[in-house]
């Protein structure tokens, strides 16, 4: 039993490893995402698991790296589910992402150009100058 209760939420943060992209049985992809938020006193770290799904989630795929940061908005809802063997309600929290944007991109070297390229169209930012190639 599903109880709705929709909030707005709004994180920036840091990816804390590359996003996972599964499809389910009507091959529709969805993604997960965990991202590190500083808490208000920065003395710790909570890492938040999230949720984007159809052509969100494809574009959480590139843009989610290991290190990225990036702001992401969405809602929070909730769903109840009963324990068979005690009848103890166990109630978990999901974070459903309505919109993702890349603020910083992962400080990796080894990082492919045509995977950036492919965030860059993706994201729609048209002042992206690729990286000169070194002559060898």
């Amino acid at each position: 039993m599903q109880t709705p209760a929709y909030n707005e939420f709004r994180f920036i943060g840091t990816c804390y490893n590359d996003a996972t992209r599964v499809y389910d049985k009507n091959n529709k992809p969805k993604c997960y995402i965990t991202l590190a938020v500083k808490s208000p006193n920065k003395k710790e770290t909570n890492h938040i698991p999230i949720i984007a799904f159809g052509d969100l989630a494809e574009r959480a795929s590139i843009i989610c790296r290991n290190g990225a940061k990036v702001c992401i908005a969405g809602y929070i809802t909730t769903a109840e589910k009963i324990d068979r063997m005690n009848g103890e309600i166990k109630v978990r929290t999901f974070f459903y992402a309505m919109d993702i944007m890349r603020i910083s991109r992962p400080k990796k070297r080894n990082v492919l150009l045509k995977r950036y390229s492919d965030l860059m169209e993706l994201a729609s930012i048209e002042e992206f100058q690729p990286p000169k190639q070194r002559d060898k």
